[in-house]
């Protein structure tokens, strides 16, 4: 249920900065959108 504009947004902006241990956090299941754009 999340909006797909955002969450492609979001994890293509910190993709490159994303830590490889970390990386779990952008799968789709996992995903907070940040406190800016939560409806």
């Amino acid at each position: 249920s999340h909006d797909p504009y955002a969450y492609l947004k979001d994890v293509l902006e910190r993709l490159p900065t994303q830590k490889a241990k970390d990386i779990t956090e952008l799968l789709p299941h996992r995903w907070q959108a940040p406190n800016d754009t939560k409806n």
